[in-house]
């Protein structure tokens, strides 16, 4: 009998994979966290990178918000004033430029911590690595930094998945997260306010309980109460409407007309760049993919086809890089084509990943990843929306990924 129970026991632990998958995350984990680390050390972008330095250090230093920096921008800084006044205190503003980078790479690993745990109780533990990964080391500008950008994506990431673990558990104080990111993402980047409350929309329909629809209200309530106090307290009404003229008369000027003008240039530079070197339209680059998305979407869900279709998919970012390769020669070789990859790719991902994500998730009733999808969907179609037609920036730096990033995690998962 004995000799019959050490033979079962030899044979599960054949069975075991001889490393723990942990620690395989673990490791992966820990050379992301170094290559960030080290690249928040190089360089310096020409685009925004000494504007976010420069802001967050005057504030710091006691600058007022809306009255000596005038741009909603400021907001997107302030999770990082406590730091920076802490670094001034004890070393002055030498190194401040990188210690403020360094500072977002810590947020960005806790957040990714905070993300794979709440997912990793419903999804696989791969694929809540990449969803608690992707975004935080690909983000708007390529710039690894706290600012409104990052702020509000962070934002709306939390907003996303802690809604969804609150219809998971039927948990209030996951709903009160929820409420309480999605108002820091809107405080951080004020247009962001109406995928906020899409979010908040589609959370009371999906979860059909006015007891995490309340804690999700209150949360955000929170969150908008605390700031409005402390706006108060440092500034005048006098003083917030000056600033309030000053920011729609900015706008007024640098959206409407002229961003969709700026946003054709810029497409048709592109097309007409790749053309010039192979003689080949845009969409031959793109064409890969395009095909595995239309294939991945038409097989149906069918016995053994989900297999098939997850592969396909997990294939579709090598198909990707074709288009990311033909961009960087047609620019001569230059480092700078890409430098927003990141954030361009994601958005190119789940735009060919969006139509097999339907199929699959279409009649997937009991698949947690429907109802995160469907928690995602308008905040994050609405949110992509708004951040292209409030933001004045090049549409190639990746800016559309702030509002697209609660879709960006459902697709991945």
């Amino acid at each position: 009998m004995r000799a019959a129970t050490d033979s079962l026991n030899d044979q599960s632990r054949a069975g075991q994979p001889r490393i723990d998958g942990r620690w395989v995350i673990a490791a992966f984990a820990a050379v992301i966290v170094v290559l960030m680390a080290w690249r928040a050390t190089l360089g310096m972008s020409m685009i925004d990178d000494g504007y976010y330095a420069a802001t967050t250090v005057r504030l710091a230093q006691g600058a007022r918000l809306f009255v000596d920096e005038m741009f909603v921008q400021s907001l997107g800084f302030l999770a990082a004033v406590p730091f920076t006044q802490l670094w001034l205190g004890l070393f002055g503003t030498t190194g401040v430029v990188v210690a403020l980078r360094l500072f977002y790479v810590v947020i960005a690993v806790l957040a990714a911590v905070v993300v794979y745990k709440v997912l990793r109780r419903s999804f696989g533990r791969w694929t809540c690595f990449a969803a608690a990964a992707a975004l935080f080391i690909a983000p708007a500008y390529n710039l690894l930094a706290v600012s409104y950008d990052t702020m509000a994506a962070l934002g709306m990431i939390f907003a996303g998945v802690f809604a969804f673990a609150a219809v998971r558990d039927s948990s209030w104080r996951y709903a009160a997260f929820a409420g309480a990111a999605a108002a820091f993402a809107s405080v951080s980047y004020p247009p962001l306010a109406v995928a906020a409350i899409a979010l908040l929309i589609t959370f009371a329909i999906r979860s059909r309980s006015g007891r995490l629809v309340g804690a999700m209200a209150l949360g955000a309530a929170v969150v908008v109460g605390i700031f409005g106090a402390w706006l108060l307290a440092t500034t005048s009404f006098a003083e917030i409407r000056g600033a309030y003229e000053f920011i729609v008369g900015s706008w007024s000027r640098t959206s409407g007309p002229a961003t969709g003008t700026r946003t054709e240039i810029h497409l048709w530079r592109l097309i007409v760049s790749l053309v010039r070197v192979w003689g080949v339209p845009l969409f031959v680059w793109f064409a890969p993919a395009g095909v595995m998305s239309v294939w991945a979407a038409g097989i149906g869900r069918a016995r053994g086809r989900e297999r098939a279709r997850a592969t396909v998919l997990a294939l579709m970012p090598a198909a990707l890089v074709l288009p990311v390769v033909a961009n960087w020669f047609a620019n001569g070789h230059q480092a700078s084509s890409l430098e927003t990859i990141g954030g361009n790719f994601l958005i190119a991902f789940v735009f060919f990943a969006a139509a097999p994500m339907f199929t699959s998730l279409r009649t997937a009733r009991e698949d947690p990843r429907r109802e995160l999808a469907l928690l995602a969907l308008p905040a994050g179609i609405l949110g992509f929306a708004v951040v292209i037609m409030s933001s004045s920036a090049d549409i190639f730096w990746a800016s559309g990924i702030v509002g697209l990033a609660p879709i960006v995690v459902a697709v991945i998962v």
